[in-house]
């Protein structure tokens, strides 16, 4: 729905970018808005995994924009399509921080920059991560612009 390219998944995990291999100027805001859809089907397929026997499911969404290497990489035993860089693994991080902060999507201050208008944001912290020399900004992406009532703005 949102043309991302899922480059990889391992156990519950999942690696997903926009932007390559076709231009999209609106990447950020695909991404953000793919999450936000997670997060709603979450809601749905919750309760319905549980009245069947299965464990307490809940997600946690990094994302972050920036340049970045895609393209096949690895040999011609393995061959993936994939993106590479310090954007990339920003967002690894910020998904880590979802648990800490108790929130489902987390974004980097390039992805707010990116679509300052698309979402209702909430700045969570200025946080050190590992790989990094200056602290980032990260946000909560709350929901999509005017969705929400202003008073829990």
């Amino acid at each position: 729905m949102y043309d991302g390219v899922l480059a990889q998944y391992a156990g519950d995990a999942i690696e997903a970018f926009w932007n390559a291999p076709m231009d999209q100027a609106d990447h950020a805001r695909r991404a953000c808005l793919a999450a936000l859809d997670m997060v709603a089907a979450l809601a749905t397929l919750r309760p319905a995994f549980e009245a069947r026997g299965g464990a307490h499911l809940d997600l946690g969404v990094g994302i972050n924009t920036g340049r970045m290497v895609v393209g096949n990489m690895g040999s011609k035993d393995r061959l993936i399509y994939t993106a590479v860089g310090d954007p990339v693994n920003v967002a690894a991080r910020l998904e880590g921080l979802s648990k800490e902060y108790g929130v489902r999507i987390v974004v980097g201050e390039a992805t707010v920059a990116a679509e300052p208008q698309a979402f209702v944001y909430r700045m969570l912290d200025r946080v050190a991560v590992k790989g990094r020399a200056e602290p980032i900004t990260c946000y909560e992406v709350l929901a999509r612009a005017g969705a929400l009532d202003p008073a829990a703005e």
